[in-house]
């Protein structure tokens, strides 16, 4: 996970979020993981206070004073009783079944923000090198309907977070688009080195592992086999393949029912 935290980081132009700078008094990390983030985000304001929330509890319990970690399902109606001025979110394709309900729940004081960063695992190539049968795109495929096929479908474009944000009341929305190289084959120096962090973070059998088999029906071993033949091409420098990474961001209106623009 702090590999993807770094993968982030460089796709964020060496930042902890894209929206304004502000000083958060109460922020929320949904689907905190590992809390890498959360603690990073700790550690550089420390006037606020950092709640990281998961399934699971498997952080460390060495963390800032100012950074704790909750176990909830976020699908549940949340319990907080105060607001939050910042509420983050990564990697949460394919978590959810109703990803609509987690944004309009999202708890913000007037002119809090929200912001989430997010893979598509949709591969994409400008030269014509992944061609439309290749291992990666039929991987892509198969992922996309095993997701669909346990009701928890995965983010297929930017556009789907923008019109959540929008129904939930949210203006002044952003959406930026990165390119993760799936290995260091541009010739871009910061690319390159995403690339070569993109070979390393994103873990093929995990991310299928849970999907193919309760989706699909598969074989733990097909999986592993799957993933193996898909990560030749992967890495192959030949083919200059990149997932699109989107981070979509917006602000609660100050004046509840007031005009603003979007």
């Amino acid at each position: 996970m702090e590999v993807l935290h770094e993968l982030c980081w460089l796709a964020h132009d060496n930042r902890i979020a894209l929206c304004p700078e502000e000083k958060y008094r109460n922020v929320l990390d949904l689907g905190t993981g590992d809390g890498t983030w959360a603690i990073e985000f700790a550690d550089m304001h420390e006037e606020a206070t950092v709640i990281g929330v998961d399934m699971h509890r498997f952080q460390p319990t060495f963390v800032p004073p100012n950074c704790e970690f909750q176990i909830d399902n976020l699908e549940e109606d949340w319990t907080w009783s105060g607001c939050f001025d910042f509420i983050h979110a990564r990697m949460l394709s394919g978590c959810f079944k109703k990803p609509r309900h987690i944004v309009s729940s999202a708890q913000l004081t007037p002119g809090g923000y929200f912001e989430v960063t997010d893979i598509l695992y949709t591969p994409k190539s400008d030269d014509g090198t992944l061609v439309s049968n290749s291992p990666l795109r039929t991987w892509a495929n198969q992922l996309a309907s095993a997701a669909r096929e346990i009701g928890r479908p995965l983010i297929g474009d930017a556009s789907e977070y923008l019109d959540m944000l929008s129904e939930a009341g949210f203006v002044d929305i952003h959406v930026v688009v990165k390119n993760l190289p799936t290995n260091s084959w541009p010739n871009d120096k910061t690319l390159k080195e995403i690339g070569k962090i993109s070979s390393l973070a994103l873990e093929l059998e995990t991310i299928s592992m849970a999907l193919f088999t309760h989706g699909l029906g598969w074989d733990p071993e097909a999986v592993i086999a799957t993933c193996a033949h898909v990560r030749e091409e992967f890495k192959s420098p030949d083919v200059h393949a990149y997932f699109p990474l989107i981070i979509v961001y917006g602000r609660k209106p100050c004046r509840p029912g007031s005009v603003e623009e979007r």
